[in-house]
């Protein structure tokens, strides 16, 4: 069964055409996820149909039959003040976890490789949690004005706490970067944005992706970290579709001028006593111009 997806009202011709593009390579790579585990899902961010429920069908011939339906979880401030509260301000174990050390060493590696220290004067990095990446980013580069966004109030105050020189904003990250005035050298998403993916439409999700464009400097870098988790420690079908909805927005937005693939172990609540590769990317792009997003619609639209 192939859901039918919402087709989005765009600004202008080009915006349209790229949604349209961009809709239809979600879907099919929904749609492969769906089948890759012989299930079939409601796909409640992209069929227009809300109420629409899950069809039966055949993993194979001799296989009975399976009924799924994805738990929605709606990513707010109270989600993550409850986990982070429930999790006494570090509830993933972030700023134990040599796993997590090692991941935000190489994800300002590409800033490194690229700029100097000196280079650097403002560094952004979104959806900033309990501070641990951050507090990384701000000893890389301690002459650089580093600013952490946050939802939950909860995580910041942890962040605070525990690393306190850089600047902390409580804000929904998709409205900061909509609505502040600054720019900034760098700018780093480390495992925030696939969380967006399941709450924001892929329309507002590529105006996000032109607002962050607007949000860096000239010569500005944006590196972006995806954790590529295997299957059975992934909590429902909707964590991989919106990982691969943020990956399909960033290529078209984006020019990727690095991509380094890691594999590490690492130990998860699943199952704590057995370590599990984690494989992740780490991501360096820059804006790709206006008229390379113009001829890339214009070939999509035809």
């Amino acid at each position: 069964m192939r859901g039918e997806t919402r087709t989005p009202a765009g600004r202008d011709g080009n915006r349209s055409g790229r949604d349209d593009g961009i809709e239809r390579r979600i879907h099919d790579d929904f749609e492969e996820t769906v089948d890759e585990c012989g299930l079939v899902v409601p796909a409640a961010k992209l069929e227009t149909r809300p109420d629409a429920e899950p069809q039966p069908r055949p993993r194979n011939q001799t296989r009975k039959w399976f009924w799924c339906i994805i738990p929605i979880v709606e990513y707010t401030r109270d989600h993550f003040d409850s986990l982070y509260d429930d999790g006494d301000g570090d509830p993933w174990g972030f700023w134990e976890s040599e796993y997590e050390a090692q991941k935000y060493d190489r994800t300002i590696a590409p800033v490194r490789d690229r700029r100097s220290s000196d280079e650097i004067g403002s560094i952004l990095d979104l959806g900033c949690g309990n501070g641990a990446a951050t507090a990384t980013v701000a000893d890389a580069f301690p002459d650089a004005d580093v600013t952490g966004v946050d939802v939950s109030e909860r995580a910041l105050a942890t962040a605070r706490e525990r690393a306190p020189d850089p600047t902390y904003r409580r804000a929904d990250v998709l409205e900061f970067v909509a609505e502040t005035d600054r720019t900034f050298d760098v700018v780093l998403d480390i495992e925030c944005l696939c969380y967006l993916a399941a709450d924001h439409s892929v329309t507002r999700l590529l105006q996000f992706a032109d607002d962050l464009r607007d949000l860096l400097a000239e010569d500005g870098l944006f590196v972006s970290t995806h954790v590529h988790m295997p299957r059975e420690d992934q909590p429902t079908i909707e964590q991989a579709r919106t990982a691969r909805t943020v990956r399909a927005i960033l290529e078209t937005s984006f020019e990727t001028v690095g991509r380094d693939r890691y594999v590490e172990c690492k130990r998860t609540a699943l199952d704590p006593d057995e370590p599990s590769e984690q494989p992740y990317e780490v991501w360096a792009m820059r804006p790709r111009s206006s008229s390379t997003l113009t001829n890339r619609v214009d070939c999509k639209s035809r």
